[in-house]
């Protein structure tokens, strides 16, 4: 059966039992730090898929990982993905739920690339246009890039907004190249 079509049903599994117990949003939390944590340790999918580690001890690692958003729901659902010997796909798991979770919420996810710091006035403003646009709720995910020098870069979708002093600096220059070469 196919990984991705996997990965959802079981997504779609915790979602329903999460919000019949009325923790779908703590569940969400949780998935996001499991997920994070896919990302930021490597290691983690060497010890899931290890099967001289105990169920009992993968279960722990990833309440660990779930953090202070870990609840009993979670814990069943681990017990579940390990019993039917399908932890290799825990990390897609993750990310599926949550963008069902975000789907069936409307929530909108939005990168927002910055080279300095900014203050929530600013966000508020970027934040209303999303939703004067989009309409549910916004979510920020809020990047430092020196690298752009200057202004911001809004992600969302599958739209970008590059409004960055690095970008200006590549057009500008972009321009006077082919004024050069055409003269």
């Amino acid at each position: 059966m196919n990984i991705s079509l996997i990965s959802l049903r079981y997504a779609k599994a915790l979602l329903n039992y999460a919000q019949q117990n009325s923790v779908d949003y703590i569940v969400y939390l949780a998935m996001k730090d499991v997920a994070k944590c896919f990302f930021v340790l490597p290691e983690m999918h060497t010890v899931i898929d290890n099967p001289v580690v105990s169920a009992d001890n993968k279960i722990k690692l990833l309440s660990a990982a779930a953090g202070a958003n870990r609840c009993d729901v979670l814990d069943d659902f681990f017990r579940l993905v390990f019993k039917n010997e399908r932890g290799g796909q825990l990390q897609k798991m993750a990310l599926k739920y949550i963008d069902i979770y975000r789907e069936k919420n409307n929530i909108n996810l939005v990168k927002l690339t910055i080279a300095h710091d900014i203050n929530e006035a600013e966000i508020d403003r970027i934040r209303n246009l999303i939703l004067n646009t989009k309409g549910g709720t916004v979510e920020f995910e809020l990047v430092k890039d020196e690298r752009i020098l200057g202004g911001f870069i809004i992600e969302y979708d599958s739209t970008r907004f590059d409004s960055s002093v690095a970008k200006q600096l590549s057009m500008l220059k972009n321009e006077v190249l082919h004024n050069l070469i055409n003269n």
